[in-house]
């Protein structure tokens, strides 16, 4: 049963990445036709938003609530993916034509992407409250949240004090990593009250415990941070080297989160050792590096050349 409700987690994780995928086409597609046309009248848009609100609120509650968080990291990725088809065919967007290399960095993430599902966890704990506050305190993961916070509180004063140049390839990384800090402990959170909404459906009502809230309170805090610092990535670097940079260092941070403060590593890794298949790490590991390479090529690939076609407009 635990396997079966993990599976509908993945498989709504990929169709959210759909809807993701289609609501930023939708919002590229806006930012030309509606360009001129009143906030309140961009009916494009508001479709695009409502797409991706409902994506990032509904189904991303459902996806925390089901499966781990080592594998719905990696499955962000296909949003990449989802995008480039819609790009490649026109559809709601001015067709481009891709090269190769980019062929091949979406091949990369989605070979990367099934490695990491096969053999990645396929039990996702539920820990009660009491018990997710008692695994936070354990030393593995707060050498993770202590490390990761002082690069991004130092990275914050430093933006704050203005002692950072407008442009340079350290503030690029550090300002990526900062967001994917803050982006994957927020995603701890949401998973957090995820978690418990799912509890109490199970009949263990936890919503009214002070840890919900502080739970909420983190996810308030963390995930403005993180919108606000991924801009920032986009505003200081190129598209095709920001984008890809944030992408792939924030699946690393919340698959190293999530294993950490969900115990998914040790659990895993403990049945992986008892069934006598340690190459199921092996093959989630090799299938992470994959997946991140097919991102960085994606960075590195040159810019997509414009089809015309008059006979052949953007497909509605």
């Amino acid at each position: 049963m635990a396997v079966s409700l993990v599976l509908v987690g993945v498989l709504l994780a990929v169709f959210g990445q759909f809807l993701g995928a289609t609501s930023m086409l939708l919002m590229k597609r806006a930012s030309v036709i509606e360009a001129e046309v009143p906030f309140f009248r961009r009916r494009l848009f508001q479709a695009a938003f409502v797409l991706f609100v409902f994506n990032t609120v509904v189904l991303d509650a459902a996806v925390y609530a089901l499966a781990p968080l080592t594998i719905v990291a990696p499955i962000t990725a296909l949003g990449i993916v989802f995008v480039n088809i819609g790009v490649a065919n026109g559809i709601f967007v001015e067709r481009e034509i891709f090269g190769p290399r980019m062929l091949l960095a979406n091949a990369l993430i989605v070979a990367g992407l099934v490695a990491a599902c096969g053999c990645g966890p396929h039990v996702n704990t539920t820990p009660t409250l009491p018990e997710m506050f008692a695994l936070a305190r354990a030393p593995a993961f707060l050498a993770y949240a202590a490390a990761g916070l002082t690069i991004a509180l130092s990275f914050c004063l430093a933006l704050w004090t203005g002692c950072l140049p407008p442009r340079s390839p350290l503030k690029t990384v550090w300002c990526a990593l900062a967001a994917a800090v803050f982006g994957s402990l927020s995603v701890l959170c949401f998973k957090g009250v995820a978690t418990v909404v799912r509890l109490a459906f199970e009949g263990d009502d936890q919503l009214q415990e002070l840890g919900t809230w502080v739970l909420l309170l983190g996810a308030a805090v963390c995930a403005p941070a993180n919108v606000t610092l991924m801009n920032l990535t986009f505003e200081i670097s190129d598209a095709n080297y920001g984008m890809p940079l944030y992408q792939a260092l924030l699946i690393t941070a919340t698959i190293v989160s999530g294993g950490l403060f969900y115990d998914e590593f040790g659990i895993w890794g403990q049945e992986a050792l008892a069934q006598g298949q340690p190459e199921l790490v092996v093959g989630f590991m090799l299938g992470v590096v994959t997946l991140l390479a097919g991102i960085v090529l994606v960075a590195l690939s040159p810019t997509p050349h414009k089809h015309v076609d008059s006979s052949r407009p953007p497909m509605l």
